[in-house]
């Protein structure tokens, strides 16, 4: 597994009435497997706050990026971390 460095900003990652914009810190694990795409969304610490899979061929070396990038990108709506 891979793991990469992410921040959470906006309503995600904003706390109290204010509505001031922070920017948390998250990692994203990365599982590319014959028959699977895994994805984690942590925070630092470990606290897991989105993920998502999807089926994989390893025969479809063509398709892997796009595959993986829409994976990762659905594990990050899932984690409640707004899109740049």
């Amino acid at each position: 597994m891979t793991t990469t460095p992410a921040t959470m900003t906006g309503s995600a990652a904003t706390t109290g009435p204010a509505a001031t914009t922070t920017v948390q810190p998250v990692l994203v694990g990365v599982d590319v497997g014959g028959t699977k795409i895994a994805v984690l969304i942590t925070t630092p610490d470990g606290a897991i706050l989105g993920r998502a899979t999807r089926a994989s061929s390893a025969g479809d070396q063509d398709g892997a990026a796009e595959a993986i990038a829409t994976t990762i990108e659905t594990a990050l709506a899932d984690a409640g971390v707004p899109a740049r």
